[in-house]
């Protein structure tokens, strides 16, 4: 049977409920994938007070399926607290988690009591289960089948995927389970389960505008391989008035345009191979600048932002780490 048990989550415009569904399907007798982590009947309309009508007139809307974790890795809200304190409203900080905290954080929960279920509520048959990737920018979605616990798949044996949602899946909760924080970002932002594709463009927004750098790129190897950033360096000997000086720059330069180019024939021999021609350029740099120390902010700048275009343009988007990594200009 369902356990009827209904929280409610503090939000911007009030309070947003969620009640607590078995995890054994009563139509079809079988056990979601999360034991641990059952479905729950998430309410769209949100409340200003937690008096009794207000709580009854939400849970005459409309709702979706959710898992929801309340706890990860050993730490969260123990739900045992709420479940013996009702009416009783917790926050994160009372249970000794920092407001920093990305799943718990600036969380404020109230046991409810239990609550009859709609009399439409019946546990899902399918879920939908996203694959992203933040260095492409391009996701689907995978059809988990709940009753034989694995994905749909075509007459070919593979898994069906769509780029997009539709009629048919949009109604399909998400496969895993989610912390109370992505329940309480929810909330506050309105979401509906049917526009699914916004959320995860806005997530990749969101996601970009922190990490800029990680932003897909429109740019061809074949455009960005040049010029060389020495042209810009050479540029800059030409303010050089001693002549000692200037020379000794442009040996660094004609140093640099030979790394360079190097990095460039064995990509075009292998473009399989970009992280050890990278390896060997970065080796080089770092050699370079120990001897001659000329790889100051300005060199350092134009040289990042040449080898950075090239990975960007070859999608090797993830070697950007191990180029902050490893240089040591």
């Amino acid at each position: 049977m369902a356990k009827k048990d209904l929280y409610c989550i503090k939000t911007n415009k009030g309070y947003g409920l969620f009640q607590e569904y078995d995890s054994y399907h009563t139509m079809f007798g079988y056990p979601t994938v999360f034991n641990d982590k059952m479905f729950y009947i998430v309410y769209y309309y949100q409340i200003k007070t937690l008096s009794d009508i207000e709580i009854k007139q939400a849970m005459q809307g409309e709702y979706y399926y959710s898992r929801i974790s309340f706890e990860i890795w050993k730490k969260g809200f123990p739900q045992n607290t709420l479940l013996s304190n009702p009416n009783v409203e917790y926050s994160a900080k009372d249970f000794g988690i920092k407001e920093e905290d990305p799943y718990f954080g600036k969380c404020s929960v109230t046991y409810l009591g239990q609550y009859d279920l709609p009399l439409s509520v019946e546990l899902p048959k399918y879920s939908r289960n996203l694959d992203l990737s933040k260095l492409t920018g391009q996701y689907k979605w995978y059809i988990h089948n709940e009753v034989n616990n694995c994905l749909e798949k075509n007459e070919r044996g593979k898994p069906i995927s769509y780029k997009k949602l539709n009629e048919e899946i949009k109604s399909y909760p998400r496969y895993l389970g989610i912390p109370l924080m992505e329940l309480l970002k929810r909330f506050n932002a309105d979401y509906r389960q049917n526009e699914d594709d916004k959320w995860v463009e806005r997530y990749f927004e969101e996601f970009y505008e922190e990490n800029p750098q990680y932003r897909p790129s429109k740019l061809k190897y074949e455009e960005v391989k040049y010029p060389l950033p020495v042209n810009e360096l050479r540029e800059l000997s030409k303010d050089i008035e001693e002549e000692k000086e200037r020379k000794e720059y442009e040996r660094f330069c004609d140093k640099i345009e030979e790394l360079c180019l190097v990095f460039l024939d064995g990509i075009d021999q292998d473009k399989k191979a970009v992280r050890k021609w990278l390896k060997a350029l970065i080796d080089g740099l770092n050699s370079l600048n120990k001897e001659t120390g000329l790889i100051d902010t300005l060199e350092a700048e134009i040289i990042y932002e040449y080898v950075s275009n090239i990975l960007k343009s070859l999608k090797k988007i993830s070697l950007l780490e191990y180029l902050e990594e490893k240089r040591d200009w």
